[in-house]
């Protein structure tokens, strides 16, 4: 998903404004927004295949038992990945 600003997302959920709402408006984006604090995300900044790079860091969470241990609450609430 790539948003009007540029900015490269694995999915429509997880590119819900991520960097901009909270948690208490938008549950989860705590998380998403600790992954690409410090990523290259914007595909009007950097080459497509650097804003690709923190995608890796989504599939593995899957694989986590719990929330706390890093399983998104995205992915786990929009698309049952757990």
């Amino acid at each position: 998903y790539i948003a009007a600003n540029g900015e490269v997302y694995p999915c429509c959920y997880l590119g819900f404004f991520p960097l901009t709402f909270s948690s208490a408006v938008r549950p989860g984006n705590e998380q998403i927004h600790s992954i690409i604090k410090d990523k290259k995300i914007n595909v009007l900044e950097h080459p497509l295949q650097d804003c690709l790079e923190w995608f890796k860091e989504v599939e593995l969470s899957w694989n986590k038992e719990s929330f706390e241990q890093g399983r998104l609450y995205l992915c786990n609430h929009h698309c049952g990945q757990s």
